[in-house]
């Protein structure tokens, strides 16, 4: 048993090392790779929610709990989304003057505070979070149908943006 464990470990070890030898050093070149990536997996991902009405469904299901959750926290995300994106057109239209401007700022930013707290506070739901791992189970499963390669294309998309973002600290 211990050497099958062994075995088991050496061949993960072999497998991250064998991932990390192919990445390419230049930045650039890594974020072709991921824009490449990106295109397959989202081709790959609409085909298969248009090939899937329920997985449409519990995508929409799944939305629906996360805004149900973030109205538990006080916040109506329809609605506050739609007047940050009306702050931010004023803000951007350059017409106010520079207190008003100020003044709206801040509204803004607060309301976009409590908007990100509340999904975030969401999204750390364990009910939600089982939610979200279930549709993604499905959708990666209804992916493979339409691409054989869309977990390894997964895989290697979240090595390189990983990759890339450790370039980006050094």
């Amino acid at each position: 048993m211990k050497q099958f464990f062994s075995a088991v470990l050496l061949s993960v070890a072999l497998a991250t090392t064998a991932q990390a030898s192919d990445i390419p050093e230049n930045p650039a070149e890594i974020e072709q790779e991921l824009r490449t990536l990106q295109e397959r997996l989202s081709a790959a991902r609409e085909q298969a929610m248009t090939a899937n009405p329920k997985l449409q469904k519990r995508q929409e299901a799944l939305q629906d709990e996360v805004m149900s959750r973030m109205r538990d926290e006080g916040v109506f995300p329809r609605r506050q989304i739609r007047e940050i994106q009306d702050m931010a057109s004023e803000l951007s239209g350059g017409e106010l003057a520079e207190e008003e401007r100020e003044v709206l700022l801040a509204e803004y930013q607060v309301a976009r505070d409590e908007l990100l707290a509340a999904r975030r506070t969401a999204l750390e739901d364990e009910r939600i979070i089982a939610s979200q791992r279930a549709f993604s189970d499905e959708l990666m499963n209804a992916m493979l149908a339409v691409d054989p390669q869309a977990d390894e294309m997964a895989e290697r998309f979240e090595v390189l943006r990983e990759a890339l973002s450790a370039l980006r600290a050094q």
